[in-house]
């Protein structure tokens, strides 16, 4: 792909994200994830064909964009567990012996600067 046919790409795709987050949020409705497992969805239409005939990278794009954007109960629950083990292993090390004889070290070593 040509540098002036990937900028046309990436300026296609972030007005459809414009777009997308310019609407009003809705709930979804109940047909929304039927077309994931196979089921045909409802026409859209003129949105239809102005995709279909979008070229696969810029489709690829797109979809990015499209996907949704949050995190699941999942991904909360794993980063709410790391988060947690972080700051686990971060409380360990800085109330370490090494930690607070390096730091009593350094401080007194500051106070006693000749000038």
């Amino acid at each position: 792909m040509s540098v002036r046919g990937f900028s046309a790409a990436m300026s296609e795709v972030f007005a459809s994200a414009r777009r997308l987050t310019s609407r009003k949020s809705e709930p979804l409705p109940s047909w929304h994830a039927s077309h994931w497992i196979g089921e045909p969805g409802p026409s859209a239409g003129g949105r239809h064909r102005e995709r279909a005939q979008l070229k696969p990278a810029v489709r690829r794009l797109r979809l990015l964009v499209d996907s949704d954007a949050g995190m699941s109960t999942a991904e909360y629950a794993i980063g709410t567990v790391a988060a947690a083990a972080l700051g686990a292993l971060l409380y360990t090390v800085l109330t370490g012996d090494g930690v607070l004889s390096a730091l009593t070290e350094m401080i007194q070593r500051a106070l006693t600067v000749d000038f």
